[in-house]
């Protein structure tokens, strides 16, 4: 059970003990003893209190370490407790009294106890005052209901209509804030992008396919013998020379005159080391200079075919295509780095530089297919979606109508032509701006001005204060309440 702990002070009295225990709302009223002695140690002051705590419904315990209030509660029979704490975990019985120290009360403390009683009763207010009291409670409680209880609510049917305007703007790197002329500032974005594509060979060309080979001769020039190695190349007299290379090693007897022969293959394939006899006619390096050489019988056997290879209209019109992909590329990637809220401009994409180009195999050389590998850079401008409609909205506020107001989130905006790179460094460009308004009102003045009057005042004042399409309604609650709230709060204003 929940019990109320009153702590007594040096200073209290029956009086005030008596009137913290009326305070109480529990059943059960714990008092506690200062340390110090000589509060409410006689035996009549615990009997007023007993008989109060009986009056008030209430079961009565005591903590003290006053040895004459300990044998005063237990000859009372009030509940005796060492600590608080034991009060509320402990049940609260009385304690066995003997008949020995039942004492009757003395004349003397008669005579107190009547003139405590007596003392008392002044305290106690009478029928008239009690109902006096009541009565300005219920007054008051009746006022409050009735001051906060009505509540109104407003509807408001704006007037609306729209605004448009075309307006010329102009954006650069170089702007820092946005201008009310329209200037807009762009900021410089660039992208690496890098592509391979492949397509046939349209050119024909004749490529050797065979090499041509067969025999020549040296002959010494002097008296030592020479050793011939291996790829030791003789040409022909024309320019430019057909070449031929040895394809084993001979030693050229010693003396002059001396010949020996060995066998030679064309160094590059094809028709064109066919040679007819005596067409070689010298040795590279310096056993040119020791030597002479010739061949007998004819070169044979170098044959020629037929090959596609790529051709300089090839590689330009493959890379006119991979350029075009690019560009795209670009624009996509600059675009998702960006991410919502800004947008490149259109027209102001372009090429930066061609970091690599690779183009395999080269032109003039076979090849069925060719291959282009390019790797560029490319910028553009681009500007934020809150700076448009920023230079959008500022050029509109010059223009608003007298007693309207722009609607929240329905400025858009359009363009209306591409822009344009003009001679000064900027970019120019149309836009169209357009928005929906409403009538300009303020709410709280609304309120300010139907406080407390009648329902067709605050009508009357809102339909001639404010541009409606139609008259305000004003419903109140409870239903036909004769005035408007007097508390602000109570009055909500909507807008259709």
């Amino acid at each position: 059970m929940r019990t109320h702990i009153i702590q007594l002070e040096t200073h209290d009295d029956v009086i005030s003990t008596c009137d913290k225990m009326g305070w109480s709302k529990s059943r059960r009223v714990l008092l506690i003893w200062p340390r110090l002695s000589g509060v409410l140690e006689r035996k009549l002051d615990l009997v007023i209190l007993l008989r109060h705590a009986r009056q008030l419904g209430m079961q009565l315990a005591i903590v003290s370490r006053a040895p004459d209030v300990q044998q005063q509660a237990r000859a009372l029979g009030i509940p005796l407790f060492q600590t608080a704490s034991e009060a509320q975990r402990r049940a609260w019985r009385r304690p066995r009294r003997r008949r020995a120290f039942r004492q009757p009360l003395s004349r003397s403390d008669l005579s107190q106890l009547r003139s405590a009683v007596s003392s008392d009763a002044p305290l106690q207010p009478d029928r008239l005052s009690r109902l006096l009291v009541f009565s300005l409670g219920v007054l008051a409680a009746l006022a409050l209901v009735l001051f906060f209880l009505p509540s109104a609510r407003i509807t408001l049917p704006l007037s609306q209509q729209s605004q448009s305007l075309d307006l010329p703007v102009f954006a650069s790197p170089a702007l820092t804030t946005v201008g009310l002329s329209g200037g807009i500032p762009a900021r410089e974005v660039t992208v690496i992008v890098e592509a391979q594509q492949t397509i046939p060979s349209s050119g024909q060309s004749t490529v050797g396919l065979t090499y041509a080979t067969g025999t020549v001769t040296f002959t010494n020039l002097n008296g030592l013998s020479l050793t011939i190695p291996t790829d030791t190349v003789v040409t022909t007299a024309d320019d430019p020379a057909i070449r031929f290379a040895t394809t084993r090693q001979v030693t050229l007897p010693a003396g002059p005159g001396q010949t020996v022969d060995a066998s030679v293959q064309a160094l590059v394939p094809g028709a064109s080391g066919n040679l007819a006899s005596g067409a070689i006619a010298a040795v590279e390096g310096q056993l040119g200079l020791q030597m002479t050489v010739t061949n007998a019988a004819a070169l044979r056997g170098g044959t020629d075919r037929l090959a596609r290879l790529p051709s300089e209209s090839d590689y330009a019109d493959l890379r006119a295509a991979l350029m075009d992909s690019l560009e795209q590329t670009a624009l996509a990637n600059l675009t998702e780095l960006l991410g919502e809220g800004q947008q490149i401009l259109p027209g102001t994409l372009a090429l930066s530089e061609v970091q690599y180009e690779n183009q395999s195999p080269p032109v003039s050389l076979p090849g069925d297919q060719l291959t282009l590998t390019l790797r560029v850079e490319y910028s553009a401008w681009a500007v934020r979606y809150t700076d448009v409609e920023q230079a959008a909205q500022l050029a509109l506020d010059a223009s608003l109508p007298s007693g309207f107001r722009a609607r929240p989130n329905s400025l858009q905006w359009t363009t209306l032509t591409q822009p344009t790179l003009s001679t000064d460094g900027l970019l120019h460009w149309t836009l169209r701006a357009e928005r929906q308004l409403q009538a300009d009102y303020s709410e709280d003045a609304v309120i300010a001005n139907v406080l407390a009057r009648s329902p067709r005042q605050a009508a009357a004042w809102v339909n001639t204060n404010i541009s409606l399409n139609a008259p305000a309604i004003v419903a109140l609650w409870p239903p036909r309440w004769p005035w408007m709230p007097a508390l602000p709060f109570r009055i909500r204003v909507d807008t259709q």
